[in-house]
């Protein structure tokens, strides 16, 4: 399995409620994961563009996979998808 497939199936796995806006939000964010370093004239970053200077979470966990996935995740389940501009860019 390459790491494209990996993160891909992990995403399926983790996020069965809509794993297609999720994996199209993964590419406009940080090119699945290419690019780590890129957003809002870098304040943001990781693999899903996080702001940590105003999200609980670590620079670690935002530029690893799993951990930022996983945290993303749990926002999204509370309703805060919006704050993704890939996720609003893939409905």
């Amino acid at each position: 399995m390459t790491d494209l497939e990996y993160k891909r199936y992990y995403i399926e796995k983790n996020y069965p409620e809509n794993p297609k806006v999720m994996w199209c939000a993964y590419n406009e964010e940080s090119d699945y994961g290419r690019n780590l370093t890129r957003g809002d004239n870098g304040r943001a970053y990781g693999h899903w563009q996080i702001h940590l200077a105003i999200h609980n979470i670590s620079y670690e966990c935002a530029m690893n996979f799993e951990c930022s996935t996983d945290w993303t995740i749990n926002m999204w389940r509370k309703g805060e998808a919006h704050l993704w501009t890939g996720y609003n860019n893939c409905l």
